[in-house]
């Protein structure tokens, strides 16, 4: 995994502060396969209190879940399926297959 700091990011009133990141996950002994990639930001609200990760993979899928920060972490990421704040959101193929699994 790699981290890079970012911020302040201003958007009007709102200000994030966070970190870049990406990761890989590869089976041990085969550097040729690859499991999960995943590219994304890790935000902190300070006028909302909350964490956000936002992030996407190359599967047409991306998700932004969101925390309230609370004393002494941990603290619970939260996104919806079909929510227009802090949610979920995938391409068709992906959702049929999701909800034939979920389904059988």
């Amino acid at each position: 995994m790699t981290l890079e700091p970012i911020g302040p990011v201003r958007n009007h009133e709102q200000v994030l502060y966070g970190s870049r990141y990406a990761t890989v996950a590869q089976r041990i002994g085969e550097r040729d396969v690859l499991l999960h990639e995943e590219v994304g930001y890790w935000l902190w609200d300070p006028s909302e209190g909350q964490v956000l990760r936002c992030f996407t993979v190359p599967r047409g899928w991306r998700w932004l879940p969101v925390g309230r920060r609370r004393l002494p972490p941990p603290f619970r990421l939260v996104a919806e399926v079909g929510s227009d704040t802090y949610g979920i959101c995938s391409n068709r193929s992906s959702t049929r297959s999701s909800r034939r699994c979920a389904t059988n």
